[in-house]
């Protein structure tokens, strides 16, 4: 990816393979920055999320262009400058998270995920990260 300097978030979206992450509990500051890099996540409605840097007086400066990826950029606002904690259920709703499932149900939600990911031939997959990427980080 030619217009992007690696770091640690960058990393984790520019994997070949497809990027799952399961949250159940809390997944706050970088937690969110890990959810928002990724290609598919699930939550359960035991999960919960804060982009809390601001309120112990940091900048997200590092999850900031990842959060504004993933969700509307009005929802990247708010949530960065009020450090509001939210449950899974509003990250489905926001588009953090793709799935919600029970509590317990992480398990099945993968094994069906790994299901559907396997029947897809993984040069097309990885071709597509790549164009997603592509489009959505070198845009003027």
């Amino acid at each position: 990816m030619g217009c992007m300097v690696l770091g640690f978030f960058e990393i984790i979206q520019n994997l070949p393979q497809v990027v799952v992450t399961l949250v159940d509990g809390p997944a706050f500051a970088r937690g969110l920055g890990i959810i928002s890099a990724s290609d598919i996540v699930v939550v359960t409605k035991n999960a919960k999320f804060s982009i809390s840097e601001t309120s112990v007086g940091l900048v997200p400066a590092q999850i900031a262009p990842f959060v504004m990826k993933r969700i509307a950029l009005s929802m990247a606002r708010y949530l960065m400058l009020t450090g509001l904690r939210f449950s899974g259920e509003r990250a489905l709703s926001i588009g953090l998270a793709n799935l919600l499932v029970e509590d317990g149900g992480l398990d099945e939600a993968l094994r069906q995920i790994k299901a559907d990911v396997n029947s897809c031939a993984p040069g097309a997959n990885r071709s597509t990260k790549m164009i997603l990427m592509e489009m959505m980080f070198c845009q003027k």
